[in-house]
């Protein structure tokens, strides 16, 4: 979604359009890679807006909280963020160039939102689904080699993925 765009539905909704705001979306707009807070200072200071580490988290929490920026946790406590401003999905998200494509699969998640609830009787509410490896260049590039300074996944995670799926719940 174009930046003018946002802008008009935050504009309709009450929401005052900072110079910080309007950049901050066309920055994120416009990246084809997932940014960290910092990333985004540092963008905003190219543009000539000098801005404090507290006033991009806060923007950033202003923007997740309306559904237009969506969070993402890397396994090595890193925090980078995408504009998401359309319906629920999830993401694929290379580790190596922090690229993240949308995927669709709504179909088998509900189900297994309803056999969590049969199971183990918890009412899932919402959830959240990025699958983390290479994209196809950076496989190419790097061969199958997991990527250097990131976390692997390990076993255990694997297992309790599998057990859930096969409707046992997570032990």
């Amino acid at each position: 979604m174009e930046t003018a765009s946002l802008l008009e539905i935050l504009k309709g909704s009450g929401c005052r359009i900072t110079r910080t705001r309007r950049a901050v979306l066309d920055i994120l707009s416009t990246s084809r890679v997932l940014l960290s807070a910092d990333d985004l200072r540092q963008a905003l200071a190219a543009r000539g807006l000098r801005v404090n580490k507290t006033t991009v988290y806060r923007e950033l929490s202003f923007l997740k909280g309306r559904g237009i920026v969506h969070e993402i946790h890397f396994g090595d406590g890193t925090i980078r963020y995408r504009l998401c401003p359309d319906t629920h999905h999830h993401h694929v998200i290379c580790l190596n160039c922090k690229r993240a494509e949308e995927v669709a699969l709504e179909g088998d998640l509900r189900e297994l939102e309803a056999d969590i609830g049969q199971t183990k009787g918890f009412q899932v509410l919402h959830h959240t689904l990025e699958f983390f490896g290479l994209c196809p260049d950076c496989h190419r590039a790097t061969g199958s080699r997991e990527p250097s300074g990131l976390p692997a996944a390990q076993p255990s995670d694997r297992v309790a993925a599998g057990t859930v799926r096969k409707g046992k719940g997570i032990s």
